[in-house]
């Protein structure tokens, strides 16, 4: 896991990065290991995304307000879940802070 810090000199809030990387690849780019990061800010969470480093497939699905979303499967610990993450044009997902926090 990698930490990257920083602090806004506006309002001197601690950002703070965390990028946790696979241990693997896709065959698309063997350079490039897919990543979850979570921003938080003053200790909090704010959000996560998912970075798999390939172009992804088109949103199946809207969202709440209409924005496309992508749903992916998601196991925490022995049990699945299918949730609708929110795509960002085509190369990543936006992550829903309830799966960021199991």
């Amino acid at each position: 896991m990698l930490e990257f810090a920083s602090t806004d000199k506006m309002t001197g809030a601690k950002k703070v990065r965390f990028e946790i990387q696979s241990d693997n690849y896709f065959k698309e780019d063997p350079e490039y290991k897919p990543r979850v990061d979570l921003y938080c800010s003053n200790g909090k969470l704010k959000f996560g995304d998912f970075n798999p480093g390939v172009r992804l497939a088109p949103p199946n699905r809207p969202g709440f307000w209409g924005q496309p979303q992508l749903e992916v499967m998601v196991r925490v610990d022995d049990t699945h879940y299918f949730k609708g993450w929110n795509w960002m044009r085509g190369h990543f997902l936006s992550m829903d802070k309830g799966t960021i926090r199991a």
